[in-house]
């Protein structure tokens, strides 16, 4: 959670197997089941990134809020053969604010 507890990150295992090679494949695939499991869904982007090192497929997705809409970033990744997923949650606004600080915590995620 960011200092003015606005933005949160949380790091998660998902069922399921994905191979490093698969990464990329999920920049593909993957917006139709945001689309389909969220709904509302405004703006959604979907790239791949490095961060330590590694190949992450990232998705970022808005929906309607209450005075602000809100913004989702899923980081997918391949750990062990097994989906690591960092989720960065919070409403544009907050996310502008804690842009720097956020995109230097993913910068620093480290697996092994």
């Amino acid at each position: 959670m960011t200092e003015d507890r606005k933005v949160s990150v949380a790091l998660e295992w998902r069922a399921g197997k994905l191979a490093p090679n698969e990464v990329e494949k999920l920049v593909a695939q993957f917006p139709a089941v945001i689309r389909a499991q969220v709904p509302g869904v405004k703006a959604l982007k979907a790239d791949l990134v490095q961060l330590g090192g590694r190949s992450w497929a990232q998705f970022i997705f808005t929906t309607p809020g209450q005075g602000d809409d809100l913004r989702r970033e899923l980081l997918m990744t391949s750990a062990g053969g097994r989906i690591l997923v960092m989720t960065i949650a919070g409403n544009v606004r907050d996310y502008s604010r804690n842009e720097a600080l956020i995109r230097n915590f993913a910068g620093n995620v480290r697996v092994n």
